[in-house]
């Protein structure tokens, strides 16, 4: 595996556009790390490099210098785009409201060979891949290099679309950085969706490559392809698969979202609310590669299963790789899959394992510094073959094993070789913390390493296979020595919490467990959703969970106040139980409101003495039967100390007058009528 290296040739090119008196300050400049050049009229000139941004002169820009700019390059389209013939900068224009120039940027473009090591593997599958990534992070140089890789040295039929030159640079001729791939120009950016499927049905590519998916009509046509059997190569603006999902416009590219009904007797199986958000479709993009940095990326080698997963409450997993460009070294990181859940567990071995590539080659074998326990990698799926499970239902799954989470084969009966998939979910909850911020546990991985291989021959598949045998081979060749790459397993980060972390893990069984840290709230016969968007305009840590026997609050109707099941677990777990008249966020703020104590317009401190000063009280009249007084407070202070002490079914009687009036708490069987009758008197 050999280090990203670019050429700096064309970068001349880019300064000879420049005015006369920039030119030789930009030269000045080390050619690798200018990024751009912004030309803003009024405003010093300046260069933006890697790491620093350089004025280029104190005089500021005058229109004059922005008109010689645009007389040496191609007149900006539609876009506001121009481009320098057969090379990959990009000159972009800012207009002002009649339309004329008044800010330019001219971008660098580089073909930087090489940097595609991180995912090469993925693309010679025959899959769809999408890479996600913030702007200026290195989508389209990597999109360059796919184009050539698949073109030149996997010799497949590529056709690019390229909608502001950018992948194939400015002029008819495209630049040799796309290598043998064909190239068609887009007329106007509106129209790519439509060049998208001119260049299936008329040229017959086996490969489309695409740059910057953003409109809805690009999304469909994207489906369209992918359902046509061309393989698909394209970008889309996004930080992570979580973005993706939330984009209405884009979420289709990753089989879109949906919201369902599910009948009672499904809700009651999958223990969770009645309406659910689920996947639509079969994703259009098989692999989704998150670019955290140039160096770095996150690769979700399974999409359905990712997005179901978000969908569902957990981690989303993946794989994290990266590279170092000096020496060109990888480093492979298979993330934990424990379910996202802020209940608190007992801590245990994090599971998932990183990698370090130690050696050259595109097919990837792992060797565990422990265990005999080896991974079958003859079962490779074709090229264009999609996940399995194309039942779209976010239903109760079986946990697919992770590089390192290998199923125990014959003979491997000790405990030692068993995944952490079982064990870990018997003692998890499903849980969200609203307004916390409560990280995750990480999830138990007893040792479950072994040798993971991947076939690496062009046009065929190199996922992971999930087959585990007692020995290495087992009747499978090992792949050539010049293909493995040997790793070493360290402990992995645990898994990153989403804001779908709210919907409960069905899979969780688990025994309750003491209640600490914060409430613990359980939504019966209420709507789950509009319990959640009180909770969060409520100063308190709760968290809601899933099952009734893990809470330590029950918010129920009325009407179903007296359910046999919902009361027989109470008395079992001591949880506490606020009815209420209606399912509407009124009616549930009120009664979350009394529950936490919480008075609009009252200092907390004083809310927080007087309840503390009840709990004294009650414990006194309820241990020494005597009667107490309790210290002077504000009318509505002392309606929060009359609702705490008929809790404990005693009578509490406010006595004197403003701003002298107090609760007297009697115990058990006290002559309370005759103190109420003595209040009634003094007061007339």
């Amino acid at each position: 595996m050999t280090a990203p290296r670019a050429g700096t040739d064309d970068f001349l090119l880019l300064v000879d556009v420049l005015p006369e008196g920039l030119r030789s300050a930009v030269r000045a400049l080390p050619p690798t790390q200018v990024l751009e050049v912004v030309m803003d009229l009024g405003r010093p000139p300046e260069a933006r490099l890697v790491d620093r941004v350089v004025r280029l002169r104190e005089a500021s820009v005058e229109r004059v210098d922005l008109e010689q700019v645009l007389a040496r390059v191609a007149p900006p389209g539609e876009d506001n785009r121009a481009g320098i013939e057969r090379t990959l900068h990009r000159v972009s224009a800012i207009r002002n409201r009649q339309g004329r120039v008044v800010g330019l940027t001219l971008r660098v473009g580089r073909a930087v060979f090489g940097t595609i090591d991180m995912v090469r593997d993925l693309i010679g599958t025959g899959r769809n891949v999408l890479l996600l990534g913030r702007p200026g992070v290195g989508k389209t140089t990597k999109l360059r290099e796919v184009a050539r890789v698949l073109a030149d040295d996997l010799g497949k039929r590529v056709m690019v679309v390229d909608t502001s030159n950018e992948i194939g640079g400015d002029g008819d001729v495209p630049h040799p950085g796309i290598g043998g791939a064909r190239r068609m120009q887009v007329s106007r950016p509106d129209r790519q969706h439509d060049v998208m499927i001119e260049a299936v049905e008329n040229h017959m590519p086996e490969v489309i490559i695409v740059d910057e998916i953003g409109t809805a009509a690009e999304a469909a046509a994207a489906r369209t392809i992918a359902e046509r059997g061309v393989q698909l190569v394209a970008t889309a603006h996004g930080n992570t698969l979580e973005n993706l999902v939330l984009n209405p416009t884009l979420s289709d590219l990753v089989g879109g979202v949906q919201t369902v009904t599910l009948s009672d007797d499904e809700a009651r199986r999958r223990r969770t609310q009645k309406t659910v958000s689920e996947r639509k479709a079969p994703p259009t993009f098989d692999i989704v590669v998150e670019m955290v940095g140039r160096d770095e990326v996150l690769v979700h080698g399974a999409t359905a299963e990712a997005v179901d997963r978000l969908l569902a409450g957990k981690a989303v997993g993946g794989e994290r790789r990266r590279q170092d460009p000096a020496s060109g070294r990888m480093e492979v990181e298979a993330a934990a899959l424990a379910s996202v859940s802020s209940e608190a567990v007992t801590p245990r071995e994090p599971s998932g394992a990183v990698g370090r590539v130690a050696a050259s080659g595109a097919g990837v074998s792992r060797q565990a510094s422990t265990g005999a326990v080896g991974l079958d990698a003859s079962r490779v799926s074709h090229p264009g073959a999609r996940e399995d499970g194309r039942g779209f239902s976010l239903e109760r799954g079986v946990e697919h094993p992770t590089a390192t989470g290998a199923r125990p084969g014959p003979g491997e009966g000790s405990e030692g070789a068993r995944p952490s998939t079982g064990e870990s979910r018997g003692h998890a909850h499903d849980a969200e913390l609203l307004g916390a911020g409560v990280g995750d546990s990480p999830r138990a991985s007893h040792g479950a390493t072994g040798t993971v291989s991947r076939a690496e021959e062009p046009g065929t598949s190199s996922r992971f296979a999930s087959s585990v045998s007692g020995e290495a081979s087992q009747g499978h060749e090992p792949p050539p020595a010049r293909e493995r790459i040997a790793v070493t397993v360290v402990e992995a980060r645990p898994p990153r919490s989403t804001r779908f972390a709210t919907r409960p893990s069905e899979d969780l069984e688990a025994p309750p467990v003491e209640s600490r840290g914060p409430t613990r709230i359980y939504a019966h016969a209420v709507s789950r959703d509009v319990l959640q968007r009180v909770l969060r305009d409520l100063p308190v840590e709760v968290r809601l969970v899933s099952r009734m026997e893990s809470a330590d609050l029950v918010v129920t109707l009325r009407s179903r106040a007296n359910d046999p099941r919902m009361r027989r677990v109470v008395a079992k777990t001591g949880a506490r139980v606020e009815a209420v008249k209606r399912n509407s966020s009124a009616e549930l703020r009120r009664a979350l409101r009394a529950h936490f104590n919480i008075l609009e317009g009252v200092d907390e401190e004083e809310v927080r003495e007087a309840v503390e000063e009840v709990e004294r009280a009650v414990e006194k009249v309820l241990s020494d039967s005597v009667t107490v007084p309790l210290e002077p407070r504000s009318p509505r202070v002392r309606k929060l100390q009359h609702r705490l002490v008929s809790r404990y079914h005693l009578e509490a009687v406010s006595h004197g007058r403003e701003p002298h009036r107090h609760l007297v708490i009697y115990p058990l069987g006290a002559e309370v009528d005759a103190a109420l009758a003595e209040e009634t008197e003094g007061s007339a």
